[in-house]
C-alpha cells in the first residue's frame, strides 16, 4: 500500500464513520451504508479557513434540498459533518465539500451508496 501526502493546502481527504443505534462510531473502508446507519465524515484543517459549506449532491451531481450539519472541532483541528442516512432512498450520493481561505478554494468529494 502507498499513501500519498493530502493534495489540499486547505483541507485534507475526509476520513468517514459509521454508527448504529448503541453502537459506537467506527472507521470505514467500504462506502456502502444502510438506511439504518449514521454517516461522520472528518476533513483535516491544514490551514485556516474563512469558508465552509457541505452540500449532498445525486449521482448526476445535482445538489439535493438536503441539509448537511457542518462544523469545526478544533481539539481535532477537523470540519465535521454527521448526518443520519434514514431519509435517503437507495443510490449513490456525494458530499461535496467547499473550504476557502482569501482567494483559494478547494473541494473535496466524498461518495457514498446506500444500500437496499
Amino acid at each position: 500500500m502507498r499513501l500519498e501526502p493530502p493534495s489540499g493546502t486547505l483541507v485534507g481527504e475526509a476520513v468517514a464513520y459509521r454508527a448504529a443505534s448503541r453502537v459506537a462510531p467506527r472507521p470505514v473502508a467500504g462506502f456502502e451504508f444502510a438506511r439504518n446507519e449514521r454517516l461522520r465524515a472528518e476533513w483535516p484543517i491544514l490551514a485556516p479557513l474563512d469558508r465552509r459549506e457541505a452540500r449532498l449532491l445525486d449521482r448526476n451531481g445535482k445538489p439535493l434540498p438536503v441539509e448537511l450539519p457542518l462544523a469545526e472541532d478544533s481539539a481535532k483541528r477537523a470540519l465535521v459533518m454527521e448526518m443520519s442516512l434514514s431519509g435517503l432512498p437507495r443510490g449513490d450520493y456525494l458530499i461535496d465539500l467547499t473550504a476557502g481561505s482569501g482567494a483559494t478554494i478547494e473541494h473535496r468529494l466524498l461518495a457514498i451508496r446506500i444500500k437496499p
